[in-house]
């Protein structure tokens, strides 16, 4: 359209000499996006042809043409209806139709003084220029009014207010509709942080659901066509809608929320090795490269298939979480029919300090580190985020037990149910570990707990509600300039201002404890624990863990007690703990922020952040 406005402009100019420098000098400051009649005017006035005798069209585009892009600017804001409806009415206004002609007999042809303000009388060809319409529509247009009596009602397609005979039923859109939520209820990974190219404002609690990059519509349509024909039986008949009406449906209103996650963010070392597998191989169809690739292709659907089953109780235990929740606050149950669940995991390192103009050489410098240790309770929907400063602790397992220890005791009176269900990721130095273990076995047999159960989804497939939520921070902490723990704490407290689903907690060195000392005096440990995914500890049971693979395993169980703890309360637990030292930071590090970070810090954040070391002169 741009290029044909700068070509028809040269054309004009060219071929009109008598246009004014003044109407030139207008039509510079006009906008390239020109409104339609503008244009077919244009086109009209760059063929020799001329419209009458008197040029109408010539005399209106030199004189004026103010009133012309007007006009055309007001066509365009109005719809396709109110459009007819204002030439309707412009041509009953000037309606001459006498009932007799001279030679005697009733006028069958009707006759109009064209005509529209401002621009007076003028010709047929200008008329349909201004109007921006064709031949056969004013035809049209004349013919509608004749036989309706001369009305000015917009004309009425055939077709209007019926349903097309190649539309969907009713019940057939709903049933599609249904498969696809019933599928996603089941598989689908919830996430509430940064959605590339989506409108989060039109999708109910800004949650988008995700499935697995494995899918794709053709599949979720194959399956849809499979499950119709399970249902209905019907082998000879034709398929109940196209491909295309599917993805139509996908695409739309009641599907907005579900979307396929790109095979980029498939993170699984599993699948990589399976899909580079395929790719090294040669063509050709041997005995023995087909067994062989028979047990990869059964290898890998299982492994998808364990990776969907753990996706399914993820979303199952949340939604009991939901449920049990509403009916706790609704219908005043007792507690124990609440079963919580909480997932935790740790959120990428903070980096202090934060600019959100970052220089050049900040991008290179090693910046003082803060840990976040993330809980989200999925029932509330609320995520507890812990801070501290990486000279006041680390990220062992030590860390995570003092962490989920402190969450648990400082849990609201109302929601603090002694059933509990968790998940959380593969990482065998913080959460999946014979230490965790004991912690929880040690909760139930001093009744602080009455059943846990700790499940880990499958590696590589452990996208969950949490992620979304550290993606929310990460989306405000680029905007922010940091300075200090307690501003990132404010941060993230504001990163969820309306929802008020982020909280943020500092902790101090006194709430890290040595728990590895401790439960290993009444603890053993559970041989190849990282090769299991679901554990279950219970208080009836006291010291026996329960232990599987998946599901459709029977459980196992063993009893982990060296000895009978000799503390019975929390209170006595409390005392026998002992608090882990401070690591502090490097000398090496220290003197990095002292000499590189600490010139861009404001004057009352150096000592803080950037402190001269102590042995400054020996380092």
């Amino acid at each position: 359209m741009y290029l044909k406005s700068i070509r028809l402009r040269y054309t004009v100019r060219q071929d009109m000499p008598k246009i004014k420098n003044k109407v030139k000098r207008k039509i510079d400051k006009i906008e390239t996006a020109l409104p339609s009649n503008i244009e077919s005017i244009r086109e009209f006035l760059a063929t020799p042809d001329r419209c009458c005798s008197k040029n109408c069209v010539s005399h209106f585009y030199e004189t004026q043409y103010e009133a012309l892009y007007q006009f055309g600017k007001d066509l365009e804001k109005c719809s396709q209806e109110a459009q007819e409806v204002a030439l309707l009415t412009n041509l009953r206004e000037h309606l001459h139709n006498p009932k007799s002609v001279l030679r005697g007999g009733e006028r069958r042809r009707q006759r109009v003084a064209y005509s529209v303000f401002p621009f007076g009388p003028m010709c047929r060809q200008a008329y349909l220029l201004i109007w921006d319409i064709g031949v056969s529509k004013f035809g049209n247009c004349l013919t509608h009014m004749n036989t309706q009596g001369n009305t000015f009602r917009s004309r009425i397609h055939g077709r209007s207010g019926s349903v097309s005979p190649t539309a969907l039923s009713t019940d057939l859109r709903k049933e599609v509709i249904q498969f696809i939520l019933d599928l996603t209820e089941h598989i689908g990974e919830a996430s509430e942080g940064r959605q590339g190219r989506r409108n989060l404002h039109t999708v109910k609690d800004k949650v988008v659901y995700f499935l697995p990059a494995s899918y794709s519509i053709r599949r979720l349509y194959q399956q849809f066509l499979e499950k119709d024909q399970s249902e209905h039986s019907q082998s000879s008949s034709p398929p109940p809608l196209s491909l295309s009406s599917f993805r139509s449906i996908f695409y739309s209103d009641p599907c907005q929320h579900i979307r396929i996650r790109s095979p980029r963010s498939d993170v699984c070392d599993q699948c990589s090795l399976y899909r580079a597998y395929y790719r090294k191989q040669p063509e050709g169809s041997s005995l023995e490269i087909s067994k062989t690739d028979e047990e990869k292709v059964k290898k890998w659907q299982e492994h998808l298939q364990l990776a969907k089953e753990a996706r399914e109780i993820y979303n199952r235990d949340i939604k009991r979480a939901q449920v049990t929740l509403h009916h706790l606050r609704k219908k005043n149950p007792k507690l124990e029919t609440y079963v919580a669940h909480y997932t935790f995991d740790f959120m990428q390192n903070l980096a202090i300090p934060n600019f959100a103009d970052i220089t050049k050489d900040m991008y290179f410098f090693s910046l003082r580190n803060i840990y976040v240790f993330s809980i989200r309770d999925d029932g509330e929907g609320k995520q507890f985020n812990y801070l501290y400063d990486e000279g006041d602790g680390g990220k062992g397992a030590n860390y995570v037990i003092s962490m989920l220890f402190y969450f648990l005791r400082q849990r609201q009176q109302h929601s603090a149910t002694m059933i509990v269900h968790l998940h959380a990721d593969n990482c065998s130095g913080q959460n999946k570990n014979n230490m965790v273990m004991q912690f929880f076995l040690l909760l139930a047999y001093l009744g602080f707990l009455k059943h846990t159960e700790l499940k880990f989804m499958i590696r590589g497939h452990t996208h969950c509600t949490i992620d979304g939520g550290h993606g929310i921070i990460k989306k405000e902490w680029r905007k922010r300039t940091v300075f200090c723990i307690e501003q990132a704490a404010q941060v993230i407290q504001e990163s969820s201002p309306i929802a008020g689903t982020q909280h943020a907690v500092i902790l101090k060195p006194e709430c890290f404890f040595d728990w590895e000392r401790l439960l290993t005096k009444f603890f053993k440990k559970l041989p190849n624990l990282l090769s299991f995914q679901e554990f279950e500890m219970d208080a009836t049971r006291p010291g026996i863990i329960r232990y599987r693979k998946h599901q459709r395993q029977s459980w196992k169980e063993t009893s982990l007690f060296k000895k009978t703890p000799k503390f019975s309360s929390l209170q006595k637990l409390q005392e026998t703990l002992i608090q882990l030292k401070r690591p502090g930071i490097s000398e090496q590090k220290q003197k990095h922020l002292y000499e590189k970070v600490r010139k861009y810090l404001p004057e009352e954040f150096q000592d803080i952040v950037c402190p001269k070391p102590i042995n400054y002169e020996n380092i």
